[in-house]
């Protein structure tokens, strides 16, 4: 596939109009839609696992850590696979994972799409990977108030902390 990465959209054009943040999120949804109805969980969604193709169209890729739903959720070593700041409270805890750990993930590009920043930060990935154990970020209709009560809600949704909270599936 051909085009640039989702991370280097973001960078030459940062924040983007929550529309085309509601796009990309459809897009990717039904991508993620896909992979789940086949029993794939991609666990690395990220912007350097997408691609803007020609035309506009968005390819979720890399899914070389991908697992099926009924394997171990981490290596042999126990070392945590995927990039930690898209990285769901569940996985990073060693607890079961399934695909709301990629919509999670998907509330983080997301999240980093409308406001230009990340959900949640840190001065390294391990201070990261606490705040985003802990659940705590600031909502995204405070740092970018033109965004819509629906696009807002559904971002915040997918960024629960209890995968229970999040929307069961990525339809």
């Amino acid at each position: 596939l051909e085009g640039p990465s989702l991370r280097t959209h973001l960078q030459d054009h940062l924040p983007q109009f929550p529309e085309i943040a509601a796009l990309l999120g459809a897009e990717l949804s039904r991508a993620l839609s896909v992979a789940h109805g086949q029993g794939i969980i991609h666990r690395d969604v990220k912007p350097e696992n997408v691609l803007i193709r020609r035309g506009g169209t968005v390819a979720l890729c890399d899914f070389g850590i991908a697992r099926v739903l009924d394997k171990e959720t981490m290596t042999s070593t126990g070392q945590l696979l995927g990039s930690p700041a898209y990285m769901a409270p569940e996985h990073i805890k060693g607890l079961p994972v399934d695909a709301r750990c990629d919509l999670f993930a998907l509330g983080v590009l997301m999240y980093e799409a409308v406001a230009g920043q990340l959900p949640f930060q840190g001065k390294n990935p391990h201070d990261m990977l606490v705040r985003i154990a802990a659940g705590a970020h600031e909502p995204i209709a405070a740092l970018q108030p033109i965004i819509g009560s629906e696009l807002s809600t559904t971002i915040e949704q997918c960024l629960a902390n209890d995968p229970a909270d999040r929307p069961t599936d990525a339809s």
